[in-house]
């Protein structure tokens, strides 16, 4: 099962995917890959979902020599460290990816997510593409997956509907 979670910039997907983690590990799931959010100085945080690790991601200072998006200077040691998170991390029951955006794209950043989807290395799989993108990534997907646009209005309910798509993909056949 592919779920992706889409949305406008800021409107909380790392937030419902943080809670759906919460209610899967209540249910006794383990779950792997990454999160980003933004830190109090506006740096982007890569988060190891198995080990809680955090490690900057992504900076508006000029402190990485590595990919620029926008005013983001990427951290070339997180991004490896994500890709391996991301290899390392694949075969877990519930597995997010968190985000996909302009980087993979461009066949940089998390290069290899969309061919770990695409090759059925992951259990249940969340993956977090910002709405202004999903048209470009959708096709890049075999397997049409669900998707759940979160909004202001909808956001605070979002996780518990998340888990129950999840939680009917895991039911034995």
């Amino acid at each position: 099962m592919h779920i992706v979670v889409t949305g406008s910039i800021g409107v909380g997907k790392s937030t419902v995917c943080r809670k759906v983690i919460y209610i899967c590990r209540g249910k006794g799931y383990v779950c792997g890959g990454v999160l980003t959010f933004k830190d109090a100085t506006g740096d982007i945080i890569l988060e190891d979902v198995s080990s809680g690790t955090k490690i900057i991601f992504a900076s508006c200072q000029p402190e990485f020599t590595g990919l620029q998006v926008g005013k983001y200077y990427f951290n070339p040691d997180s991004v490896a460290l994500g890709n391996n998170i991301l290899e390392k991390q694949s075969g877990s029951p519930i597995f997010i990816i968190d985000e996909i955006g302009p980087l993979e794209l461009e066949s940089k950043g998390f290069t290899g997510a969309v061919n770990l989807i695409n090759k059925k290395k992951t259990g249940c799989c969340i993956t977090v593409i910002r709405k202004s993108l999903l048209s470009s990534f959708l096709p890049m997907f075999e397997e049409a997956p669900v998707v759940f646009e979160i909004t202001l209005e909808n956001r605070d309910v979002m996780p518990v509907q998340v888990y129950e798509q999840l939680s009917e993909s895991m039911k034995p056949t």
